[in-house]
């Protein structure tokens, strides 16, 4: 996250297959919160893929 803060990212945003609770769960060790689901976004071994988006503010900044 340094890097990141030393680029000037403000947020970082993580899209997760929903049924990767072990990934959602390590972004929210990292302070990713579930910001929204998106329901059969997408297709693998002929299923329907839900997306988790997640996001994490790096720094309390107002304006860029």
């Amino acid at each position: 996250m340094t890097r990141a803060l030393d680029a000037g990212v403000h947020v970082l945003v993580a899209a997760i297959d929903g049924a990767n609770e072990a990934s959602i769960r390590f972004h929210e060790r990292l302070g990713f919160e579930v910001v929204g689901r998106m329901p059969q976004t997408g297709l693998k071994f002929g299923r329907w893929l839900n997306l988790v988006l997640m996001q994490r503010i790096l720094d309390d900044r107002e304006r860029p």
